[in-house]
């Protein structure tokens, strides 16, 4: 398997995930340069809305924003988590 290979596997995995376990972000990809905004369109006790995470898709890493909410900076860990175990498969 070629690195661009692994690089879009470990992004097929991430998006799958995503929308699997956070179906209130909606994923943004309009702004290039391998980033790619995962944008809340809740508006609740948990949530404001448009809490963002960016994702970069070639480093493979999650970034939150400091005026997110609570759940939206839990959200930005879990996602986390998951690629700190997912990357290390691959052989990047």
């Amino acid at each position: 398997m070629t690195k661009r290979q692994m690089h879009q596997e470990i992004n097929k995995k991430f998006y799958e995930f995503v929308e699997a376990n956070y179906p209130h972000y909606t994923i943004d990809d309009n702004e290039g340069g391998g980033r790619i905004y995962l944008i809340s369109e809740r508006d609740d006790d948990d949530f404001r809305k448009y809490d963002s995470i960016e994702y970069h898709q070639s480093r493979h890493t999650v970034c939150g924003y400091n005026d997110n909410s609570e759940r939206g900076l839990n959200d930005e860990y879990e996602m986390r988590e998951f690629l700190e175990k997912l990357v290390p498969n691959y052989d990047l």
